[in-house]
């Protein structure tokens, strides 16, 4: 009898919650490589190439408003990019691959919390995700989504 119920429960259809997200697992797997990596960069003395990318483009320092032990805030500024651009290719990539396609805007949202953090200048985030998203729209509008 046991045999039955396993046979049944291997031919059950998997509730679409429970399949796999393979960009969304591709993008924390990122994530994750970019955290350990500034960190460990970070704890050696190399992160400074990085810092001085950033400061290339004339961007306002990172206003956390708070202390976060561990890492200066030009290091903060530098991950919450890194992260910003993540979440922006992870968008980019729902929107290209058929088969992944779902919706977006939480984290069209994420990478505008992201980038306002690192950049500290909400007048400029406010507009540019504005943009972002209408170019979600037409990108999806486009593709038959």
């Amino acid at each position: 009898m046991s045999e039955n119920n396993q046979a049944v429960e291997e031919l059950r259809p998997v509730p679409k919650r429970h399949r796999s997200d393979p960009v969304g697992t591709a993008a924390f797997a990122v994530f994750l490589i970019w955290v350990g990596a500034l960190w460990l960069l970070s704890n050696i003395g190399l992160v400074d190439p990085l810092i001085r990318f950033v400061e290339r483009f004339n961007l306002p320092p990172a206003q956390l408003g708070i202390h976060i032990p561990f890492l200066s805030a030009d290091v903060w500024q530098v991950f919450l990019l890194g992260a910003g651009c993540i979440a922006l290719l992870e968008i980019l990539l729902r929107l290209a691959i058929p088969g992944s396609r779902r919706g977006v805007v939480g984290t069209v949202i994420w990478a505008a919390i992201l980038f306002g953090l690192a950049l500290g200048n909400w007048s400029l985030i406010l507009p540019a995700g504005l943009i972002l998203a209408g170019i979600v729209l037409l990108f999806r509008r486009a593709l038959g989504g």
